[in-house]
């Protein structure tokens, strides 16, 4: 039961926002008491928290979306084309952060040093992989470049400017990174890229 509590919460939270979906929302949705949630969690917060958890222990735990043998350029790119295509679901989940920061500061805190720390992880091993293939520059501070790019990525999404599309974020996003890092071997994989009209 703790399980579909946390899985209708996350559903029912990232639809309609945190501030709508009540308790009562949940438990209606599944058929239960207030009485048999309490045994579960004390309070909304801990519900998020546990929500919150989940997400992260999902992120850390999974497997690189692409193999040893696979160019790390053609990577950024081909995840960068999948991103850029969930505009409404992106979209969704700003209003639910906007939601968690208003009204859970410190769980929105945790989850988001959480999250960039999975991040920093995922994309240091994705630059050493490149610094292997030649595609990506060996003098980099790996450190430096992977604290920046979180907080850039971060900024990017949070910041709505009128008129620009996600995908015209995620291109603009995708270019500065690739031009920041990579050797001149992995400038020529870009460019041949987008030549090929294989970007964003």
């Amino acid at each position: 039961m703790k399980e579909q509590l946390i899985d209708t919460a996350e559903r029912l939270f990232l639809k309609y926002g945190l501030r709508s979906v009540s308790i009562d929302d949940i438990c209606n949705e599944l058929h239960i008491s207030k009485k048999t949630f309490y045994q579960y969690f004390r309070q909304k917060e801990q519900l998020v928290k546990a929500m919150l958890d989940r997400i992260c222990e999902k992120k850390a735990t999974a497997a690189p979306s692409y193999g040893e043998n696979d160019n790390v350029v053609d990577v950024v790119l081909e995840q960068g084309m999948k991103f850029a295509s969930k505009q409404s679901l992106v979209d969704r989940h700003i209003a639910f952060m906007y939601d968690l920061k208003k009204y859970y500061p410190d769980l929105m805190q945790g989850f988001v040093d959480r999250h960039n720390a999975i991040d920093r992880r995922n994309l240091t091993v994705l630059l050493n992989t490149g610094i292997g293939q030649g595609m990506v520059r060996k003098e980099l501070n790996i450190p430096l470049i992977t604290y920046t790019l979180s907080g850039m990525t971060s900024l990017m999404l949070d910041v709505k400017v009128e008129g620009i599309t996600l995908s015209e974020k995620t291109k603009f996003g995708i270019d500065a990174f690739l031009r920041m890092v990579c050797s001149e071997e992995g400038l020529k994989r870009y460019e041949m890229k987008k030549a090929e009209k294989i970007t964003l």
